[in-house]
């Protein structure tokens, strides 16, 4: 009995170390052409496709991304970010829009927790409008890099270690 419970024991241990460790989920929505300009769907749609292949390249270890397609199902739904996120099963999604005006583009992201709805971070990124394929580089790798650091284990951790615990400083 007693080898029994040690092999058991040896067994449970060894599993929760071998395990895979948990990882935080995440969905792009198709962004949201706002500019009343059918002309600049591509580029919504280019943008979209290019921060999902930024986030892909983002901390594999610890984040799970869904696929494009499967968040271009929801590109005409009326549904909200929540309710999008918990039939993907995702723990958070990015949300984004397009406006423009003149030669100037402004791309609005936001990354929300599906649990609760909470808006975990926002940001409008100003451009001009010349190259398209700059713009959604430029832009796509602005996105992915917030994101990662609002998810990254390591990074919120070693962030934790820099902040100083004397009030003064």
């Amino acid at each position: 009995v007693a080898l029994l419970m040690a092999a058991a024991g040896a067994l449970g241990t060894w599993h929760f170390a071998n395990r895979e460790p948990a990882r935080t989920s995440i969905a792009v929505l198709p962004f949201e052409n706002l500019t009343g300009n059918e002309e600049l769907n591509y580029l919504a749609a280019g943008l979209a496709e290019e921060t999902n292949a930024s986030l892909a390249q983002v901390d594999l270890a610890h984040v799970r991304l869904i696929g494009r397609v499967s968040a271009q199902a929801f590109a005409a739904s009326t549904k909200s970010v929540s309710e999008i996120g918990r039939e993907l099963g995702v723990d958070y999604m990015v949300a984004s829009s397009l406006r423009a005006e003149q030669s100037k583009i402004r791309v609005t992201s936001r990354l929300v927790r599906v649990a609760n709805n909470e808006q975990v971070w926002t940001a409008s990124f100003d451009r001009e409008l010349t190259s398209l394929l700059d713009l959604q580089r430029e832009l796509s790798s602005a996105i992915a890099e917030q994101v990662r650091l609002r998810l990254s284990p390591e990074v919120a951790a070693a962030m934790a270690r820099r902040q100083t615990q004397n009030p003064e400083a």
